[in-house]
């Protein structure tokens, strides 16, 4: 049977984090859909939504936001993982997947983001 994670749901009490991730790749997932999004320093990180409302108490306008200013807030609010950066997300998956793991990633704001992504993950690795 083949398994899907849609953000790694399930994986972890919250979407998207290092934790969720890693309990899905020792679980045998096979598919791996998440989303990313581009922060105001230009670094892309693994997020669905524009904001940091479901991970924290503190709504952040990603888009808008440093990434050293997410991870504060992050652990202002919780002991929990915070928002992962792409890199972070590519690591784990560089060391813990198998062969037939497969990753789906969907670039939100085809704007910036794309451009982004495409210079430094598909390109050039920055």
């Amino acid at each position: 049977m083949n398994i899907a994670t849609h953000r790694f749901r399930g994986f972890d009490s919250n979407e998207n984090t290092s934790t969720g991730l890693l309990n899905a790749l020792s679980e045998g997932v096979k598919y791996f859909e998440f989303d990313v999004r581009i922060t105001a320093d230009r670094l892309p990180v693994v997020n669905h939504d524009h904001s940091t409302e479901k991970q924290f108490k503190s709504t952040v306008n990603i888009r808008k936001t440093k990434y050293h200013e997410i991870r504060e807030i992050n652990y202002r609010f919780s002991s929990a993982p915070g928002i992962m950066t792409l890199e972070e997300c590519l690591n784990i998956f560089k060391k813990q997947k198998k062969d037939h793991n497969k990753i789906f990633i969907d670039i939100k704001d085809f704007g910036e983001e794309k451009k982004t992504f495409m210079k430094c993950y598909l390109q050039d690795r920055c």
